[in-house]
């Protein structure tokens, strides 16, 4: 689903794209790999308030693979709906307690 995302042109990668599409409020979901900085987490989740935001169990190596790219800690759904779809997803991954998982794409 990221992927289609990614491929739609609705996905922005990385911490300032991400910023930028919140400040923006296109934005629609926040995804954040485990091994983000804390600088740019922090950041992120102020910037964020009030859009979900998935925390992954995935490294950013993993989440820049997945996504074709390089090693990327963040990124955010710019569709509504991929973003409701992708969070339903990652809900029933989790058993839906909230906890990440390490899923990104699926």
């Amino acid at each position: 689903m990221v992927g289609l995302a990614l491929k739609a042109g609705q996905l922005a990668v990385g911490t300032e794209a991400v910023t930028a599409a919140l400040g923006r409020h296109r934005a629609h979901l926040v995804i954040l790999a485990q091994d983000v900085s804390d600088g740019s987490r922090r950041r992120i989740e102020r910037e964020a308030e009030g859009v979900p935001t998935v925390h992954l169990a995935a490294t950013m190596e993993t989440m820049g693979l997945a996504l074709g790219r390089n090693p990327t800690g963040v990124a955010a759904v710019l569709d509504h709906h991929l973003a409701k779809a992708i969070s339903r997803r990652q809900e029933m991954l989790d058993g839906g307690e909230g906890g990440p998982n390490g899923r990104l794409v699926g």
